[in-house]
């Protein structure tokens, strides 16, 4: 199933980028894999928070066939928008029925690659005021799965790491799932 036994998540990383609404997802699946910092350039980028990364990689370098998922954190979605490599990626990855996430203004990413045309999804932000999306249906909730799409709204990004995680099948079993959601949503040990 994944690349040389070690499955490898891809996180689109950008100036501006909101580091929190990724970091769980990353460490779910640190405790199964390989998380790969992919940039548009290898340039150091500062995210919201003011941490500074190095990429892994750049968007151009990456083997597809590599890439297990891709999460697309929010943030300032100016340095993405209109990106035509990343429609190009998106729409090749969702081709070949691999993992697409993202959480808050990384969902405008999706709907400019047309990916979430006949999709369930959610969101803050209502695409249908800034694209055409053909039978698409936001939905009212932190997190939404459609087939191999996740998307959420930056509130849901707890849910949006265990939806991840799920689709991965990282959990263990039924109990480590129950027990993740307790610790981290619930915050009960």
């Amino acid at each position: 199933m994944f690349i040389g036994g070690l499955m490898k998540v891809h996180v689109l990383i950008y100036e501006g980028f909101t580091e929190f609404e990724v970091i769980l997802a990353n460490y779910f699946v640190k405790t199964k894999g390989e998380i790969v910092a992919v940039g548009l350039k290898e340039d150091i980028i500062k995210s919201f928070e003011g941490f500074c990364i190095k990429p892994d990689i750049a968007l151009k370098d990456v083997n597809l066939e590599d890439v297990e998922a891709l999460i697309i954190p929010g943030g300032d979605p100016d340095e993405l928008f209109n990106c035509k490599e990343l429609k190009e990626v998106l729409v090749k990855l969702n081709e070949d029925k691999k993992l697409i996430g993202a959480i808050c203004s990384g969902v405008i990413h999706l709907a400019q690659a047309g990916i979430l045309d006949n999709k369930r999804y959610t969101s803050n932000l209502n695409m249908n005021d800034n694209f055409i999306l053909k039978n698409s249906t936001l939905i009212n909730e932190n997190v939404s799965r459609d087939e191999n799409i996740i998307t959420a709204r930056p509130n849901g990004y707890v849910d949006f790491a265990i939806e991840i995680a799920e689709y991965l099948d990282i959990f263990e079993d039924e109990n480590d799932l129950r027990e993740t959601i307790e610790n981290f949503k619930y915050f009960k040990l």
